[in-house]
């Protein structure tokens, strides 16, 4: 995950990990960093929000388990349910009101057309 996050991965093998491109993928970690940011402790480093968005993108949009998740990451399990979830709800947070917008403008166009 972190060469793919350090760019030595093709636009388009990054996109095949997190389904984004790697400027949207920057964007979505700028817009979600302030509710994923975690200090380090004295008992370990803290995971980085960069790869906390990529690797739930990639659970999320792969489908797989969290212990296959957790396996492929080098993570434990329950350290990847939390992350997913902080992430679903920073998007909640930070994007939601932008879909829901897009969204109803589109649904009232293609009601009055």
């Amino acid at each position: 995950m972190e060469r793919q996050l350090l760019g030595s991965y093709s636009s388009y093998a990054f996109k095949q990990h997190t389904r984004l491109l790697p400027e949207t993928f920057e964007d979505l970690c700028g817009v979600v960093a302030p509710s994923l940011i975690i200090v380090d402790s004295y008992l370990r480093l803290a995971i980085p929000v960069r790869t906390r968005v990529a690797f739930s993108l990639n659970r999320l949009c792969s489908g797989n388990s969290l212990r296959g998740c957790a396996e492929t990451y080098g993570i434990h399990e329950s350290t990847v349910s939390i992350i997913v979830r902080e992430f679903c709800t920073a998007i909640d947070k930070h994007l939601k009101s932008l879909v829901i917008e897009k969204q109803s403008a589109a649904t009232l166009r293609r009601m009055t057309a």
